[in-house]
């Protein structure tokens, strides 16, 4: 599934405990645009995000985003 795609250099799957790992630039990417999603919503007064699929299970990817 990863093979072939555009995140074949940025997303490894591990077979052994059935684990993604991120590359950091893809990481960063998805900061960048949460960011300015949030950014152009300034006056919607966002207090919560909800997260959904793999990325959400990172503790890595959980601690990027409150920060």
């Amino acid at each position: 599934m990863i093979s072939g795609s555009r995140y074949e250099n940025n997303v490894q799957y591990r077979k052994a405990g059935r684990r993604l790992t991120l590359n950091y630039s893809l990481c960063d990417s998805i900061i960048k645009a949460l960011n300015e999603i949030v950014s152009a919503c300034s006056s919607d007064n966002i207090t919560s995000l909800l997260l959904v699929g793999g990325y959400s299970e990172s503790p890595y990817m959980t601690e990027r985003i409150r920060q």
